[in-house]
């Protein structure tokens, strides 16, 4: 009978060390692993969205290298910022604005096609002394727009200069389409 009951015992400590030890610690350790495959996805998700976030960030960098692009060297004349821009730079600079003409646009063309931008030509008459009109050159080679002087002019009227000056600025050349 004890031959029997031993076994029979053994295997009821096998069943029960199955189902109260191992069986609770095999649900647990199930349960860590769904965590850890949820975890893991909303790691890959955080990753994708850094990455679309990085790639943002340079669309932004990007965008304002253009921008700064565009103060260089604008798409459309904006007559009005020239205007506005060399008065302030003749205020500046010492010099008094008598009068500013720009002419209007001309394709810059090289042999075989387009160079890619136009010439804003500008006519302005100044008057002040020869120091501020060195003034005015230094601005505007340091303005942020690029401006080519192409003739400077100067006569003396009662011990100041009067200052002509024929100035290019540049537009980019849009293509149509």
């Amino acid at each position: 009978m004890i031959r029997n009951i031993l076994p029979s015992f053994l295997i009821g400590a096998a069943f029960f060390g199955i189902f109260v030890l191992v069986l609770p610690q095999y649900d647990s350790i199930k349960t860590l692993w769904g965590e850890i495959a949820s975890r893991q996805e909303i790691l890959d998700e955080r990753r994708e969205a850094l990455q679309s976030v990085t790639a943002l960030g340079r669309q932004i960098r990007n965008s304002e290298e253009l921008e700064r692009l565009e103060l260089l060297v604008p798409t459309s004349a904006k007559t009005e910022e020239i205007i506005s821009s060399l008065d302030n730079i003749a205020a500046q600079s010492g010099l008094t604005m008598n009068s500013l003409t720009v002419a209007g646009t001309t394709n810059n063309t090289k042999r075989g096609g387009s160079s890619g931008y136009k010439n804003v030509l500008i006519d302005i008459s100044l008057n002040g002394s020869y120091n501020s009109l060195l003034n005015f050159l230094s601005l505007i080679e340091q303005n942020l727009r690029v401006y080519d002087i192409n003739e400077i002019s100067m006569t003396t009227d009662r011990g100041s200069f009067l200052i002509n000056l024929t100035i290019n600025a540049y537009q980019l050349e849009v293509p149509e389409g």
